[in-house]
């Protein structure tokens, strides 16, 4: 049997994923996750964040398509992916990942991720553009954007309060 060395193995689309876990998911939401391996295990399956890491470990862009740092490392320029969809067809935007951060901020939310994001500011420059600011520089930023991003549009009329109760 010869083998075509050029050839890469690569996964159909479609199918099934199968994950065996111990424990029960209750907080299903990528801003809250952390605190239940059940609930990250699954938030990461569902949600996408700016970065994530790649089956080498190595850091790189998920719903950026690029970024860029500034000299003083404390402004991060994050270019969108576009035409990404939400599960209900609602296009990805800079206002998502916006509302994400002003959610992990906020504490009413209560989530584990508030204080690592403590001191950031957000901002959507375009549709497809979003600037994030430190105060201080710190190096492993970037790899603490493996969040999943919240869509906008289905979370902005719930209460925070509520997150942790909501479908």
């Amino acid at each position: 049997l010869v083998v075509d060395r050029m050839t890469v193995e690569a996964p159909a689309r479609g199918g099934e994923y199968a994950e065996g876990l111990i424990g029960s998911p209750r907080l299903v939401n990528p801003i809250l996750a952390q605190s239940n391996d059940v609930d990250m295990d699954l938030s990461r399956l569902i949600f996408s964040g700016l970065m994530r890491f790649d089956k080498d470990h190595r850091l790189i862009t998920d719903l950026a398509d690029r970024y860029e740092i500034s000299g003083d490392q404390l402004s991060y320029t994050f270019y969108l992916k576009q035409n990404v969809k939400w599960h209900d067809n609602e296009p990805f935007k800079a206002d998502d990942v916006v509302f994400t951060i002003a959610s992990i901020q906020d504490s009413q939310f209560k989530s584990p991720l508030a204080r690592q994001l403590s001191g950031v500011v957000a901002e959507k420059l375009d549709d497809y553009t979003v600037k994030l600011t430190l105060k201080t520089p710190f190096a492993p930023f970037l790899s603490m954007l493996t969040f999943g991003i919240l869509p906008e549009h289905l979370w902005y009329s719930i209460a925070p309060a509520n997150a942790d109760l909501t479908e």
